[in-house]
């Protein structure tokens, strides 16, 4: 029998969300496509446990203290993984946690997935998230090291493969959307006819992070009630317990009628919800994509959206949507009493894709190995 092509995947800091979902997807569509078949992997992991439910034939390699601090984090992206490397003869090296590792493989492949360099950092940032606020500082100096060694980049959006082309003057950037195995299936019971007898209502969900931007709706929810505005619910899957920022916004705006603080849900209850409600909002001042809008656009119904370049891209081909000023609760407030009455012109939007472009990761491993 030939021997196997040796493919070496690294994410030592992946552990949860959607990053930890990106690692948990490509191992298991290299599985439906049989790649371990072919490839002899190695995957550098925070934990194993994190993949007990992938079939992979995969040699998992646990570094748990990678993410003690970035001085962990450097010692293995740089020296570690280099002394690994020279271990054994690596075809492909792919890197799926931003940084470019010093290692030795024929072929280098970096995914970076954190938008923190394009964070406009302010007193907020500091004052809820102060690793965010220096990473908004300091990743675009992280993003750079080693970059140019990579034979592929690789980001989920065209707009961060532009800024990528402008701060460091790479060529080879392709853009691959996320995709997962799961299926979402969503059951939109709500119709028009039904809200004549009940609330018209929106939903955020999203963890209480700074950058989620939870203050323009809440900012906006204030504004329509002040003017007496009513017959309308906004869920956010927040109650004050979660963090600092969670707790002074609950206090801050506690008394509005028309909010309904629900916590955190279950993913499925939030499947549901998202079926029996009217409208999203998203704020997000900063995403690498924005899942829960992809998610949303299984019910077909209206989304107001932060007008920002990801929001764009994640949308893609739409029936109803309006875009709003992430950083003016006026400009929100407005559009949602037009879209409640009707009068909001809503946009039909179509995907715009450019080379190198992947619409999956079927496409982008078919592509790159």
């Amino acid at each position: 029998m030939d021997k196997k092509r040796v493919l070496v995947l690294s994410g030592i800091n992946l552990h949860e969300g959607g990053p930890l979902s990106i690692y948990v997807d490509l191992l298991k569509e290299i599985h439906a496509l049989k790649l371990d078949e072919i490839y002899e992997i190695y995957a550098f992991v925070y934990s194993r446990e994190l993949f007990k439910n992938v079939e992979c034939d995969v040699k998992y390699i646990e570094i748990p203290n990678g993410r003690k601090s970035y001085a962990h984090r450097f010692y293995y992206e740089y020296w570690y993984f280099y002394k690994f490397s020279k271990s054994i003869n690596i075809d492909i090296w792919l890197s799926l946690h931003d940084m470019t590792p010093n290692v030795i493989a024929k072929t280098r492949m970096v995914y970076c997935h954190n938008p923190s360099p394009f964070l406009k950092p302010d007193k907020k940032v500091f004052k809820y998230s102060k690793s965010v606020f220096l990473m908004s500082l300091l990743y675009k100096y992280i993003y750079r090291i080693n970059i140019k060694k990579n034979d592929w980049v690789i980001v989920q959006q065209d707009w961060i493969r532009n800024e990528f082309i402008r701060l460091y003057g790479v060529k080879n950037v392709i853009v691959a959307r996320p995709t997962t195995h799961e299926q979402i299936n969503i059951d939109a019971t709500t119709t028009n006819g039904e809200k004549k007898d009940r609330k018209y209502t929106f939903i955020f969900a999203s963890y209480p992070r700074v950058f989620k931007n939870f203050d323009v709706i809440l900012a906006a929810d204030k504004i329509l009630e002040e003017k007496g505005v009513d017959g309308y619910e906004v869920i956010l899957t927040l109650d004050g317990s979660e963090n600092a920022y969670a707790n002074d916004l609950k206090k801050e705006y506690t008394n509005l009628r028309n909010i309904k603080w629900t916590g955190l849900l279950d993913r499925n209850v939030l499947l549901n919800l998202y079926g029996e409600t009217d409208c999203m909002i998203f704020p997000s001042k900063l995403e690498t994509w924005g899942l829960p809008i992809s998610e949303y656009k299984e019910t077909k119904k209206p989304m107001l959206l932060a007008d920002l370049p990801y929001a764009h891209e994640t949308i893609g081909t739409y029936e109803g949507v309006a875009f709003f000023d992430a950083y003016n609760p006026e400009d929100l407030a407005d559009k949602m009493v037009a879209i409640m009455d009707g009068t909001l012109k809503l946009e039909n939007t179509v995907e715009q894709k450019r080379e190198p472009y992947c619409s999956s990761w079927e496409e982008l491993l078919m592509r790159i190995m």
